[in-house]
């Protein structure tokens, strides 16, 4: 039978009448199951804390058991000192002696717990911490809160949780990580630690510490007395109490609290430290009741900080501009000056390599030197194990200053053209390679034409078109043989003895190929023999990489730190201390007895010559392109030590007539006195008589033999052909 219309609607509607209650019931049963879901992961969330306390509370109980002691020192001294980096070095007799403290730039008035007002203790504590005279340095009600917080997040910010005594070690150590493991790990140690303070220390001492070391705003200002003399101009003796509350009040954000910005927010807050003095009792109703109607009046004050002796050597710069570096990398700061203010403010023990004698001798010389204006000069010296032992990074006192004076020896940012000296690494590197020996022949004369003109030319745009020995070249400084020598073994030699200085020795300012300039320039061609570099090097850098001529081939990246301690103790920024064998021992010897004609047998570095006090000196002299860099690079048998006299207004010096050799043996005489005598040794290479004619062995008709120095694998077996 046909439905009506009537009969059909009827039932849509009954359809969707039991459509919409079965879409209610679903959506209640879904909100159901979606409680009882929040409500398991609730009680699995209070499962893991409920358990965390108690593994933190057995962990307590263990440590209190068994150790209750700490390194924290509570004593005026060593909270005071506790914010400037030290610096140490050994002196003669092996001690440690303090260099200089390094300020902060903290500005304090120490005030003894003594002449504390009552009220103020008072005020701090109800608002910090109401238990602190009841606990034992924890209230495990408050840390019970703050971990709940961390997982279930019932408020919005971090709650703190932690005592006064808690809040100070924070404060000494500077570690406040919150968040997951970090926080956690660290909660626990700083609960164990402020348990092991307070059997260490009374109240009051620990309340005088943190008194004296919390930050209440604007920049360095620290105390609870610094903050009334900057916002009341006030003693805090004469602290009243509607004062003493906005003291309190400024603890916990001295920022957000400011009384010299925000005084709206202060006066609410003070008023509840003044409601909070009231109910714990602390002063009467008629006292709340006035201080609560006074206004925030300030009046700033100024702090006036004692003066001290700012003066920093080249060395104690150098020393914290690396702590600071590695600081950087370590901690994964970016920011160069945020590093070197966590390192000033950081109370770090950094012990150095410095020589306190040949550093005290260094300076009186450069104290003495003169020379234009518009010339100036640097001197390093390491050890052969790459340990900086000294150094001036420029001529006279060096100025008062946070290192904001050049350091033209070591600062990135005063890079030299090396000029010759750099023709050392040139035949180290090709004698490593056996391809070349003390005595091999090359042509004194241009390799190519550039722009018209015989490349490259020695001075005086001179040659000889003769064949000469290595030894002859290195001693005469002829650019026109170390450029042969480069170019004589492959059309990618520059290329490779510019990866050799950059990942060997540390030439970290070497532009290579894969990184050329903007202008398409690079350091890995022919014209790196003469020490034509695109950014120049460091004086320190070049003069530390000369080590592995006297040392037997090996090399240790400068550096001029020993051990850094952090405050608590901790050692950190541990230096590497890897040394690397970069060529060989009977390599390092041949190069060493080439760098010797350059000093006793009429070569260009003769002014060095320190024979009279009986120690051997090799080395290298340099000339930049321009004339504006003068360098020489020496060793002795157990130190390197380089040289750099330049022009500061980009005029050539080169004819001046100064002579870095003559100064670095000048300087030497006095730096090294009763400090370093004897001769390098030499028995790893072969010694050998041969031809300087004809570079080979020589024999009975040779009108002029040389004693020469091989390689043990590379060594002279042919004769003479030239004289029979």
């Amino acid at each position: 039978m046909k439905k009506s219309k009537k009969d059909i609607y009827s039932n849509k509607l009954k359809d969707f009448e039991n459509n919409k209650k079965s879409g209610i019931l679903n959506r209640n049963v879904h909100r159901i199951l979606k409680l009882i879901g929040k409500i398991f992961v609730c009680f699995i969330l209070l499962s893991i804390i409920v358990f965390s306390i108690v593994v933190t509370a057995l962990t307590v109980y263990v440590m209190k058991a068994t150790d209750t002691q700490t390194d924290i020192n509570l004593e005026k001294q060593s909270i005071v000192g506790s914010e400037h980096t030290s610096i140490f070095g050994e002196n003669e007799k092996g001690e440690n002696v303090k260099l200089n403290v390094i300020d902060s730039g903290v500005k304090r008035i120490w005030v003894d717990i003594a002449d504390v007002p009552q009220i103020v203790k008072d005020a701090v504590v109800v608002t910090e911490d109401h238990k602190f005279y009841k606990h034992d340095g924890v209230d495990f009600f408050r840390t019970f809160g703050a971990f709940s917080n961390m997982f279930l997040h019932f408020w919005s910010s971090n709650q703190g949780g932690s005592t006064i005594t808690q809040q100070l070690l924070k404060n000494i150590t500077g570690q406040r990580d919150v968040h997951g493991i970090k926080g956690i790990s660290r909660k626990i140690n700083e609960i164990y630690k402020a348990m092991s303070l307070e059997k260490r220390y009374s109240k009051d001492q620990i309340l005088q510490a943190y008194l004296n070391i919390i930050y209440v705003g604007h920049g360095n200002y620290v105390g609870i007395a610094t903050a009334a003399k900057l916002y009341f101009n006030k003693d805090l003796k004469d602290i009243k109490i509607e004062e003493a509350a906005c003291l309190a009040a400024m603890i916990r954000n001295p920022g957000r609290y400011d009384m010299l910005k925000n005084k709206d927010k202060i006066f609410h807050r003070r008023n509840y430290v003044i409601d909070r003095l009231y109910d714990l009792g602390k002063i009467t109703k008629q006292e709340a009741e006035q201080a609560k109607k006074t206004p925030v009046i300030v009046h700033r004050g100024n702090i006036n900080k004692d003066k001290q002796d700012e003066y920093q050597s080249y060395f104690v710069d150098t020393a914290l501009n690396e702590v600071v570096s590695e600081y950087m990398k370590n901690k994964k700061i970016e920011d160069w000056n945020a590093a070197n203010e966590q390192v000033k403010k950081s109370g770090l023990k950094i012990y150095t390599t410095i020589d306190i004698d040949m550093q005290k001798r260094l300076e009186s010389e450069y104290e003495k030197l003169s020379y234009p204006k518009n010339i100036q000069s640097a001197f390093v010296i390491f050890d052969l194990n790459g340990n900086m032992k000294a150094c001036v990074g420029g001529i006279g006192r060096k100025p008062v200053g946070d290192r904001s004076t050049i350091n033209y020896a070591t600062s990135h940012n005063s890079l030299i053209g090396p000029g010759s000296t750099m023709k050392a690494f040139v035949y180290g590197y090709e004698v490593d390679k056996n391809n070349l020996t003390y005595s091999s022949l090359f042509k004194d004369a241009p390799c190519k034409v550039v722009q018209g003109k015989p490349w490259p030319e020695n001075i005086g745009d001179k040659h000889t078109d003769k064949m000469i020995t290595v030894y002859q070249a290195v001693k005469k400084s002829y650019n026109t043989v170390a450029v042969r020598a480069l170019e004589s073994f492959g059309k990618n030699e520059p290329r490779d003895f510019c990866s050799f200085l950059k990942n060997k020795l540390n030439f970290w300012s070497i532009v290579e190929a894969k990184n050329r300039t903007k202008d398409g320039r690079a350091d890995d061609n022919s014209a790196i023999a003469m020490g034509s570099l695109t950014q120049g090097v460091s004086l320190s850098v070049l003069t530390n990489a000369l080590q592995i001529f006297a040392n037997g081939g090996t090399f240790r990246k400068g550096t001029t730190l020993k051990k850094v301690y952090a405050q608590s103790g901790e050692e950190i920024l541990k230096t590497e201390n890897k040394t690397t064998q970069v060529i060989s021992k009977d390599s390092s010897a041949v190069v060493n007895r080439l760098l010797r004609g350059v000093i006793v047998d009429g070569g260009t570095g003769v002014g060095a010559n320190l024979d009279s006090m009986s120690i051997e000196v090799v080395g290298k002299t340099g000339t930049s392109n321009d004339g504006k860099n003068l360098s020489f690079i020496g060793a002795t048998p157990h130190y390197v030590a380089g040289i750099w006299i330049g022009s500061t207004n980009g005029k050539d010096i080169s004819k001046s007539g100064i002579r870095p050799a003559v100064v670095w043996g000048n300087v030497m005489r006095n730096v090294l006195r009763n400090k370093d005598k004897g001769k390098f040794s030499t028995v790893a290479a072969k010694e050998q008589i041969y031809c300087s004619a004809s570079g080979l062995l020589a024999n009975g008709s040779c009108p002029k033999k040389e004693i020469g120095y091989y390689k043990r694998d590379n060594y002279l077996e042919k004769y003479c052909n030239m004289h029979r």
